[in-house]
């Protein structure tokens, strides 16, 4: 009973391996990673098609223009959404082009006001190591909830776009 319960759940459990040019695919997830930053373009899968895989994640990187929507679908049949956010060169003006995959960006954001992570000062006289510390979880603390509402602005918003 016990080799059955290992061969199931190592069958049914998703998995991660190299895919594209340096991308990860995880089945568990259903997504494509390639968050390297060093990619300047989208590198489709030579001959066969990758199924599978409704999302690929783009961000940090230096990413211009996507491949066009109609070639996308053809390599990526299951292909739903594209995330370039933290792609400062990308051009914002392509995303018209795009009807049945959803591209998220930073097109029309103001990103600045979600990345400033709160710096750690210095202890001085007024305020020591242990005080510094407090102040710098609390700034902590309200990043994450301010990113946090951000997240739930994003995702309820998602279809709308």
């Amino acid at each position: 009973m016990s080799t059955l319960y290992w061969v199931l759940h190592n069958t049914l459990a998703g998995y991660v391996f190299d895919c594209l040019d340096k991308c990860e695919c995880d089945t568990d997830d259903e997504v494509v990673h390639c968050h390297n930053g060093e990619r300047t373009k989208l590198t489709l899968p030579e001959g066969q098609r990758l199924r599978g895989f409704p999302v690929i994640g783009m961000t940090y990187n230096n990413i211009v223009n996507l491949p066009d929507e109609k070639l996308l679908l053809n390599k990526f049949p299951d292909l739903k959404v594209i995330d370039v956010e933290r792609n400062p060169n990308f051009n914002c003006s392509s995303l018209n082009q795009y009807d049945q995959i959803k591209i998220v960006s930073d097109c029309h954001k103001n990103i600045s006001e979600i990345s400033r992570v709160p710096r750690i000062f210095r202890p001085t006289r007024d305020c020591d190591l242990a005080c510094q510390a407090e102040r710098h979880y609390a700034a902590l603390h309200k990043y994450v909830l301010h990113l946090w509402s951000i997240m739930k602005e994003k995702y309820e918003n998602f279809n709308l776009d």
